[in-house]
């Protein structure tokens, strides 16, 4: 059993996304200075940060547990009739945190967060370029955890070995706005660890019901924090393309809403769900999810939004994402949901 000490540091850095008459978007940086902690960035931005020492042990492992397919929501309880934003723990357990460590005064590690991703394979986590592009310092990502103030709460901590972000990804326009991290160890699925589906373009989100869970603030909630502690559940509703565009235009005339986005409707994200994702119940299935989308951002601020939050679609990439595990020597088989008749054979043997 592995124990690791951290100090998880929340950065209040409001980042800004703005929209620009070509239609590109802007992101720009307020602080607030607060004078119990200041630390200063290698972008020479000051940040406050409110230290937590959260004490986090490895998930025992069970070498008898056999994972379900991939996507398959843990509890059992109605999400429809949940107003509470709060997933379960252990719900949805391809959810992950990613966080930079650096070095405390005391030499200790301090984990900042930074966004969300999700586990696609045991080795592979998917997120936003737009989170990781830049980072300097060392990139960690937590698994199986709920409550980022939970000093107890058992959690897989990887090291990330290898960043793969998209070739051609445009920071102004986010377009292509996505990427893969690889692991230096893999994880080990447990009921709070497990994979998400990934689906192609013949699947059809039409009578699907879709949520986004993570970790960032929900501006009805009236907090002055950018994070929430418990992982949020809300739910989404997917919008039509030309619908997304000719709304955003309403205020930004000139913009142009690439094919590679999904939009979707509901509560407004905000900065630190960068990464997290928007999944779509798998047409049939009550209880498992394809991951449709990964969050970009929204137009406007999260407060003060001019169009629906915009997610990079990932069936667009879904070519990308198999050709990438491929020549990691991953299985492209991971992520897709097994058959319903493969599943009753697998029934019958028990």
């Amino acid at each position: 059993m592995r124990w690791e000490v951290l100090v998880i540091f929340i950065c209040s850095v409001e980042l800004v996304n703005s929209q620009n008459n070509d239609g590109s978007i802007s992101r720009r940086r307020t602080t607030t200075e607060d004078p119990v902690l200041m630390f200063f960035r290698e972008t020479t931005t000051t940040t406050t940060s409110a230290p937590v020492v959260t004490t986090t042990t490895e998930e025992p492992l069970d070498d008898d547990y056999s994972p379900p397919s991939c996507g398959v929501k843990q509890a059992q309880r109605d999400i429809y009739a949940d107003d509470t934003n709060n997933a379960d723990r252990g719900e949805f357990p391809w959810n992950v945190g990613v966080f930079t460590i650096s070095k405390g005064f005391l030499g200790d590690d301090q984990h900042i967060f930074h966004c969300g991703g999700t586990v696609i394979d045991e080795f592979v986590i998917l997120t936003a370029a737009s989170c990781v592009r830049g980072i300097n310092e060392k990139l960690t990502i937590m698994a199986g955890f709920w409550n980022l103030a939970d000093e107890q709460e058992k959690r897989q901590i990887r090291a990330v070995k290898k960043l793969i972000i998209h070739p051609k990804f445009v920071p102004t326009s986010k377009i292509n706005d996505i990427a893969l991290l690889l692991l230096d160890d893999k994880l080990d699925f447990a009921p709070r660890v497990n994979r998400v589906c990934l689906p192609d373009h013949t699947v059809d989100f039409r009578e699907s019901n879709c949520f986004v869970t993570g970790w960032g603030a929900i501006p009805a909630e009236n907090s002055t924090e950018h994070i929430r502690p418990k992982m949020k559940l809300v739910r989404q509703y997917l919008v039509a393309h030309e619908q997304c565009e000719k709304q955003i235009k309403r205020s930004v005339l000139t913009f142009q809403l690439s094919n590679v986005f999904q939009c979707a409707t509901g509560v407004a994200l905000c900065e630190f769900d960068v990464g997290s994702p928007l999944m779509c119940t798998v047409p049939g299935r009550e209880n498992q999810f394809y991951q449709v989308g990964v969050f970009s951002y929204i137009p406007g601020t999260c407060n003060l939004g001019i169009g629906p939050n915009v997610f990079t679609k990932v069936s667009v990439f879904r070519k990308w994402i198999d050709r990438n595990l491929e020549e990691n020597q991953r299985s492209i088989y991971v992520y897709v949901p097994e058959s319903e008749d493969s599943e009753e054979n697998e029934t019958q043997n028990e």
